[in-house]
């Protein structure tokens, strides 16, 4: 648990029609942690995974993978993860790219989509899946690619009350099975209380909070600035 895993010092970043999306962000994952990501929409939490996964590079500062870790992210849209004509081949994508045999990235992706549950669907197309089993199905993928760090944006994004409640018993049961590193970002605070324990704030693009989850939230007025309060 003392070990760490990914690193960003002093992070900027500027998109090229001069937002700041992300301003001198410090942030340090140890392995095994489970870390909420809070912030609202436009805080710049899914910069700052992009950044984490690789994705962008960022104007300024460092970011340091200590272990080479791979990070699996999920995206808050799974349509912008699920393009194949049958979720077997979108979960195959992935392992496919790392330079898998055609075979053994079929068994990766055949495991993770039992992982999820989603293997009698494997032949299905993406389109035809509810909300919930696209998001499982964005997990499965990433998943196929067996990540040491787990990073889902806005996961509970669209979901009724059962997919919900799934969704939260499959994220503890990954993070307790495989060992996993689990970084969420979300503005969902009951759901932070489910999976996570401990918590940085964002704020237009800015860290300005961070801590053990039951600490952070009980600053009303840190949660207030940060549009998070009352939740």
């Amino acid at each position: 648990m003392n070990e760490p895993v990914i690193e960003l010092i002093n992070v900027t970043y500027i998109y090229p029609d001069g937002t700041v999306a992300l301003k001198d962000v410090n942030l340090k994952v140890m392995k095994g942690e489970k870390i909420a990501l809070l912030g609202p929409n436009g805080s710049g939490k899914s910069t700052l995974f992009m950044i984490m996964a690789g994705l962008l590079k960022p104007y300024k500062g460092e970011v340091k993978n200590f272990l080479n870790s791979r990070v699996g992210l999920a995206f808050q849209d799974p349509d912008d993860q699920l393009f194949c004509p049958t979720l077997l081949e979108d979960v195959t994508f992935g392992p496919l790219n790392m330079g898998l045999s055609k075979e053994k990235a079929i068994e990766k992706a055949i495991e993770a989509l039992k992982t999820v549950g989603l293997e009698t669907l494997k032949d299905k197309p993406p389109y035809r899946l509810s909300v919930g089993e696209k998001k499982k199905a964005s997990i499965a993928t990433v998943l196929a690619m067996e990540p040491e760090i787990l990073a889902l944006d806005e996961p509970t994004s669209n979901l009724d009350p059962k997919s919900r409640k799934e969704l939260i018993s499959l994220i503890n049961e990954l993070c307790f099975k495989r060992n996993l590193t689990l970084i969420i970002a979300t503005h969902d605070i009951p759901f932070a209380c489910k999976v996570a324990e401990k918590a940085y704030v964002l704020n237009k693009g800015k860290i300005v909070g961070n801590g053990k989850l039951i600490e952070v939230l009980s600053n009303f007025t840190l949660l207030e600035e940060a549009g998070l309060y009352p939740f």
